[in-house]
């Protein structure tokens, strides 16, 4: 069943709501020890708000943490904040991006090519206490988890926490009415807002130290306005005269937390980054309330990808690959299992989960006893040109499948409607419709490049941008295809 325009300007509602909320001045101006909290805290509000209550927490298996990694955070704490040496560019980046082998190393397939077009970057990079393959692409990789840790130790040796709790303003706990159903109380709500500010604020002499040592013309952070320590870092950075640069990751659009401001927009000038450099001008469009300058460069991974590897052939026609996401992890599961009780064994199903889904025990025995494959290795453009047709409900998966010739058949609800441009794809609003879909080849997209989303020649865009920046790319020629042949 459809969703009703009822139930769609619902999320709009919520979105307007928030917006409105923040409106409040007692809310801006609320500053500890000379830094604005607001804008470390709203972000994790407002995908709270967003967040459907009736979705079942992820309960993943308890991973016990070695002494050895305990030491591996002493020791990159020890590297961040004694890292000596000068660099044209910094990056702020997470391990789990890092996750394309090729024959130089392992690849951050976000970052590591604009580092790469910079010429001289040196990666901070999020580990949380696990294991990532090695080498590195980039060859300056330092582990940034003693940053947090640091900042949490001096937090705790300090009246910073306690301070924050005593001061939450009220406005805040009217979120609790507008999070309908919501099972958050006021005392869970200022413990989460209290740590998440607590740490932010204590990791900013931490991050512009190491950044004065560092003396960078540009600082990429991954995930900048997602608020948190991100906010802190933009500050530390603006304050430093340092330009600040965010890469598209994922969608983005008039309802993604991160991305949306309202008439207070100014206010956050400080705690976001100066630049968003987007995949196409489609994107770009959709975000008419985020402060940053957009600017369009293209996927540069992408493009690398696809300039090296074959497009599908035919005898992937009867692939089915299924896109989950934390928040529709079940319902995919679910549509998966249905199907594969009633398609012929001639089809593959596939199920991908997202980096952040912890797959339970059950879901994956359920999964595995239909015959369906979970693949949480495989880069996703491996699996897009391995297959004929792709299930999901809003992932950035369903754009990327369209460049990658796949039929788009799009699990029907309020968040697909709005995040998903009708006519883009084929909505499904249940297992029959599913089925009929996925045994029919009618809306197969044909192969097409398009350029409002995905803007060609990236190389050349970016070396532009940083001319802008009067920031040299003398990196330029070194980038090439040939860095991206996958080993042997």
């Amino acid at each position: 069943m459809i969703p009703s325009m009822e139930a769609l300007e619902s999320l709009k509602e919520r979105v307007d709501a928030f917006l409105a909320l923040e409106e409040d001045t007692r809310l801006l101006e609320w500053e500890e020890y000379g830094l604005k909290v607001w804008p470390i805290i709203r972000t994790s509000l407002f995908f709270r708000l967003l967040t459907d209550s009736n979705i079942p927490a992820q309960k993943g298996k308890d991973i016990p943490v070695h002494p050895k990694e305990y030491i591996q955070i002493i020791k990159s704490m020890w590297s961040a904040i004694h890292y000596q040496g000068h660099h044209r560019a910094v990056v702020f980046s997470d391990a789990t991006y890092r996750r394309f082998e090729t024959m130089k190393g392992w690849l951050d397939v976000t970052y590591d090519l604009l580092a790469s077009v910079v010429g001289d970057a040196v990666f901070f990079e999020k580990r949380h206490f696990m294991d990532f393959e090695k080498p590195h692409w980039s060859s300056r990789v330092i582990g940034a988890d003693g940053i947090e840790a640091l900042a949490l130790a001096k937090a705790s040796a300090s009246s910073i926490k306690k301070r924050i709790a005593s001061r939450v303003p009220e406005q805040i706990f009217s979120l609790l009415q507008l999070s309908r159903g919501s099972s958050v109380g006021a005392v869970e709500l200022t413990a989460q807002i209290t740590y998440n500010a607590t740490r932010s604020i204590a990791s900013y002499s931490i991050y512009r130290r190491l950044l004065e040592r560092i003396r960078p013309r540009i600082v990429f952070v991954n995930c900048a306005s997602y608020g948190g320590s991100k906010a802190i870092l933009c500050k530390a950075c603006h304050d430093l005269g340092i330009i600040t640069v965010e890469a598209q990751h994922g969608v983005v659009n008039q309802y993604h937390p991160a991305y949306n401001y309202g008439s207070a927009a100014a206010f956050f000038h400080e705690y976001l980054p100066d630049y968003f450099l987007v995949y196409g001008v489609y994107w770009a469009n959709l975000l008419k309330r985020y402060p940053p300058v957009k600017v369009v460069i293209g996927n540069p991974f992408m493009d690398e990808w696809k300039a090296v590897n074959r497009m599908k052939r035919n005898d992937y026609a009867n692939t089915v690959l299924f896109v989950s996401q934390p928040e529709v992890s079940q319902l995919v599961t679910e549509y998966l299992i249905r199907a594969a009780q009633t398609l012929s064994r001639n089809y593959r199903l596939v199920f991908r989960p997202h980096p952040a889904e912890l797959v339970s025990e059950e879901q994956e025995r359920r999964l595995h006893s239909v015959g369906a494959v979970i693949d949480r290795t495989s880069h996703i453009y491996e699996l897009l040109s391995r297959c004929g047709k792709v299930v999901g409900s809003h992932s950035t998966v369903l754009f990327e499948a369209r460049a990658f010739c796949n039929q788009v058949l799009v699990l029907d609800s309020p968040k697909s409607r709005a995040y998903i441009p009708v006519g883009f794809g084929r909505f499904i609003a249940n297992s029959t419709e599913l089925i009929e879909a996925i045994q029919s080849n009618e809306g197969c997209f044909d192969h097409m490049e398009d350029s409002s989303l995905w803007a060609p020649n990236w190389r050349q865009n970016f070396a532009d941008f940083l001319s802008m920046c009067n920031i040299d790319s003398s990196g330029f020629s070194g980038v090439g295809n040939s860095s991206l042949i996958l080993n042997p």
